[in-house]
């Protein structure tokens, strides 16, 4: 990690580094201090923001809105004032002395420092907002708002869940961060993105990512609750055996060490990717129990789901989109649903795979990586095979010292398994559909290139160059800077995959 990086992320090395004595610091503040006490953690984030909501992209955006002659004028202006208002307040703080309050003045400051926690997390979601709206007005060819459109009733819940702390971050996470992560998932990692991402098979605009986490978060916390109630045990005595797990022997399972053999690299790799599935993507929690269970699952089997519903459908398989998923949300399930006469139903759909299934089903159809770009986590796609999964879950099943007869399976039968067939060839279920090869990543749009940031760039520069400056001020050679930089700049700070603006001359 860059030595910038370092800095800007000392929150959250803190929690990788004794996430036990961060999660006891912010529990006990929370608990002392309420809703409102003060996060200084948060800092970082919330500068961060601000800092790309004064990017020369945003404000040509903003500037252009409200010049342009159109109905919508100034929409966007407002907007981004009332994100940037929010981040702004949550970093202030309320000045009283004792004098003050001695000669009877009237007022007590609610807060007691800056960044208090409930509202900094609104002010961030306000900005989610905003800078989501930027994508979708910047780019083509993006999707529909779907982990909102679910799951928003989550995001403005859990915040309010005791014991749940967010912990808003943009730093990029490694797979094996989210397994080292899953044991402490009361420190919620949420992300924060001012950009398209490619998470899941999908791209995921801002707000629709930061949803996203927040869900995956809510899944953790259900599961490490049910494991408390079955072992009777508090949370944080749960965790420490997480840690303990996954430090003494997943970690060490899956290190790479020199001169290992392609083989086994890939081999460990494939463990890594199992062991994400297994934590990560199905939630459950990191024991022997549960992994057992994982492997015995069975296609058809009993599976946790939820749907918003208006009235019990006749048959559920009335609501099973093209990709085996069902109809849910309040515009996913077709129209704008009147929420005062639904409900979200919970309940146990029958469709779903065995997770080994799932991982292969994802490793081989762009869910990790797409036709664009591919991950160095995990093996190449040509190695990619049932065979190497097998073989890898094997071995887990040896490091959780799993007997492979008590699971009723082997390596022929893991191959099978990962392919979704029985022994005559028969698919097993479902298995859920992604875009893969169809997928299309969002690519900035040219009208906006040219009608927005040449535009803007040409105006600054006539209003320069009628500007009388004998020396050269600052501002001139700062603002020329500016447009000698937009080859490399802009397409940091729109989407990763951007690269349609590479042949634009920027540059006056």
């Amino acid at each position: 990690m860059k030595k910038n990086d370092i800095e800007k992320y000392a929150f959250e090395e803190e929690i990788f580094t004794n996430p036990a004595e961060v999660y006891t610091r912010l529990k006990e503040r929370l608990i002392k201090e309420g809703p409102l006490a003060p996060m200084p953690e948060y800092e970082g984030i919330i500068q961060e923001l601000i800092e790309n909501l004064n990017h020369p992209f945003i404000l040509d955006l903003i500037n252009h809105d409200n010049t342009v002659n159109l109905p919508l004028r100034g929409a966007l202006a407002n907007q981004y004032a009332q994100a940037l208002l929010g981040l702004r307040h949550v970093a202030l703080e309320v000045e009283l002395e004792q004098e003050e309050i001695d000669a009877g003045y009237p007022h007590r400051p609610h807060t007691h420092g800056r960044y208090p926690y409930q509202p900094t997390l609104e002010a961030i979601s306000k900005a989610m907002d905003f800078f989501d709206t930027v994508e979708r007005i910047a780019h083509t060819n993006n999707i529909p708002l779907y982990h909102a459109d679910r799951y928003t009733h989550y995001e403005l819940s859990f915040k309010h869940k005791e014991g749940m702390i967010i912990v808003p971050s943009s730093r990029p996470l490694s797979l094996e961060d989210l397994i080292y992560l899953r044991a402490y998932a009361a420190l919620a990692f949420t992300g924060v993105s001012t950009k398209t991402l490619f998470t899941d098979a999908y791209h995921n605009t801002p707000k629709d990512f930061w949803v996203h986490d927040i869900n995956h978060n809510r899944r953790f916390m259900s599961y490490d609750d049910r494991y408390c109630e079955l072992h009777n045990c508090t949370r944080e005595e749960a965790y420490r055996q997480f840690a303990k797990t996954i430090n003494e022997v997943i970690f060490p399972s899956i290190k790479i060490d020199v001169g290992m053999s392609k083989h086994e690299i890939n081999k460990r790799n494939m463990m890594k990717a199992i062991y994400f599935e297994f934590l990560h993507e199905y939630a459950f929690t990191p024991d022997v129990d549960s992994l057992k269970k994982a492997f015995r699952f069975k296609a058809g089997d009993p599976a946790p789901f939820e749907i918003m519903i208006k009235s019990q459908p006749k048959n559920i398989e009335s609501l099973r989109m093209q990709n085996n998923n069902l109809q849910s949300g309040v515009f996913g399930a077709g129209k704008n649903i009147d929420s005062r006469s639904t409900r979200v139903k919970y309940f146990h759909d029958t469709v779903g795979p065995n997770f080994i299934t799932s991982l292969y089903n994802k490793l081989t159809h762009s869910f990790y990586d797409n036709k664009y770009f591919s991950t160095s986590e995990l093996p190449p796609l040509n190695e990619r095979t049932p065979e190497l999964v097998a073989d890898a879950a094997l071995a887990i099943m040896d490091v959780f010292e799993i007997n492979q007869q008590e699971l009723g399976l082997n390596r022929e039968k893991l191959i099978l398994l990962a392919l979704n067939k029985d022994a005559h060839g028969k698919i097993l279920g479902r298995v859920e559909g992604y875009p893969n090869q169809s997928l299309k990543k969002p690519e900035l749009k040219r009208e906006i290139v040219e009608k927005v940031i040449l535009s803007e760039r040409k105006n600054q520069l006539n209003v320069l160059n009628n500007k009388y400056t004998l020396f050269k001020d600052d501002t001139v050679i700062g603002t020329l800077n500016v447009n000698t930089q937009w080859h490399n700049t802009l397409k940091d700070t729109t989407s990763p995959d951007d690269n349609t603006i590479m042949d634009l001359d920027l540059s006056f």
